[in-house]
C-alpha cells in the first residue's frame, strides 16, 4: 500500500469515527402529535373485556387520545403513571383479561407487558405488536 493511499485510509476512517460521534438526526416526519380530546378522533373503542375481539392471544391498539386513556386509567384505578402518552398508538397481544376493572395485560413488541384498560383500546386489525414510544427493545 502506497503512502498516499494510506493517509486516504486514515482520512477516511477519520471521518467515519467524527461522523458516528455525532448524535443521530431527530426524524419527526412518522411522529404525530396525540388527540386531546374524544371528539378529534373517531375511534370504536372496546367496551368491555367481554367483547368481541378482546381474547388472549389476538392484538389490540391502544387509543391515540391521551384524554380518552387517562380518563379510563383513572376509572380502572391504575395508579399513578405520568408516562401514559407512551403508550398511545401502541399496539400489544392481550396476555390477560381482568373483568373486575376491565383491564387487559398487553405484551409489546420487547416482550414487556403492562395493564391498560380496554376501554381505551380498539381494535387493530390483526396488527403485530409494536413497542411504546421512547421504549428500546432489548431482544437485539
Amino acid at each position: 500500500m502506497s503512502y498516499e493511499k494510506a493517509l486516504e485510509t486514515v482520512d477516511f476512517l477519520l471521518s467515519v469515527i467524527e461522523e458516528a460521534n455525532q448524535p443521530a438526526p431527530k426524524d419527526e416526519s412518522s411522529k404525530t402529535a396525540p388527540a386531546t380530546s374524544n371528539e378529534e378522533l373517531k375511534e370504536e373503542y372496546f367496551e368491555s373485556v367481554e367483547d368481541d375481539g378482546v381474547k388472549v392471544g389476538q392484538t389490540v391498539k391502544v387509543t391515540q387520545s391521551l384524554a380518552r386513556l387517562e380518563q379510563c386509567w383513572e376509572e380502572a384505578e391504575l395508579g399513578a403513571n405520568d408516562e401514559k402518552n407512551m403508550y398511545l398508538g401502541v399496539v400489544g397481544k392481550v396476555m390477560e383479561c381482568e373483568e373486575d376493572d376491565d383491564t387487559v395485560m398487553l405484551r409489546w413488541q420487547n416482550l414487556d407487558t403492562y395493564w391498560i384498560p380496554i376501554k381505551a383500546c380498539v381494535p387493530s386489525n390483526g396488527a403485530k405488536e409494536t413497542l411504546p414510544n421512547g421504549m428500546i427493545s432489548h431482544l437485539g
